[in-house]
């Protein structure tokens, strides 16, 4: 039942991650090896951001260590626009290699071990499953980022953009700052995912009638 357990949480994980590749066009255009690139830069940047919080961190100075943790987040931003702009893809592939590459390697990297070792020594439990739905939420979020990140280098840097990677930056200290319990704070995230998500569609799609980009052309 153990086993069973683990498959259940890691196909629920991971069956959408296989999906989007599958049907995103990743596939079919080769590039595999391009988002294996990708995922190498965000395990780079996470290496950096550890090192750099475990040098600077001061445990005895309230709240430093926490505003610190999230501001660099911001990190995460900068390698993306970078990773999008010389990764050798162009169009909607920019930010389709870039933003799956990373949501990929989030769950790679955070949601892998912990399955191996929790979910496959227990029979059941629902903080695992929480976990499998909460990774599928990232997937959103990281696709909002990259795709609203696709757009600023257009000739518009709206207002709306501006507050959207804000918000979508410090989303886990906004999240972690709510009073609610595990059901009720993955059903929020799942809600603003949603209005994120087609926010940025929506965001895209204009400015690509204006004229200002060419993702989705």
């Amino acid at each position: 039942m153990t086993l069973i357990h683990f498959l259940n949480c890691l196909s629920l994980a991971a069956v959408p991650y296989v999906i989007t590749y599958r049907l995103s066009g990743l596939s079919e255009h080769g590039c595999f090896w391009k988002c294996v690139q990708a995922a190498s830069c965000y395990a780079v940047c996470q290496l950096g951001k550890m090192l750099f919080l475990a040098t600077f961190v001061i445990d005895s100075v309230p709240y430093y260590g926490e505003a610190l943790r999230h501001s660099m987040e911001v990190l995460d931003l900068v390698v993306l626009q970078t990773v999008m702009s010389r990764g050798g893809v162009y169009g909607d592939l920019r930010f389709l290699v870039t933003g799956f590459s990373w949501a990929a390697a989030e769950f790679i990297f955070t949601r892998l071990l912990p399955f191996w070792v929790g979910a496959r020594g227990v029979e059941f439990s629902w903080r695992y499953l929480q976990m499998a739905l909460d990774s599928n939420i990232g997937l959103v979020f990281h696709l909002s980022t990259a795709i609203l990140l696709a757009q600023w280098k257009s000739s518009e840097r709206s207002t709306p953009l501006v507050l959207a990677l804000i918000l979508l930056t410090y989303r886990a200290a906004l999240f972690d700052a709510l009073p609610l319990d595990p059901w009720a704070l993955l059903a929020v995230k799942a809600c603003a995912s949603a209005v994120i998500g087609l926010s940025a569609l929506s965001y895209t799609l204009n400015n690509n009638q204006k004229g200002y980009s060419n993702v989705f052309h």
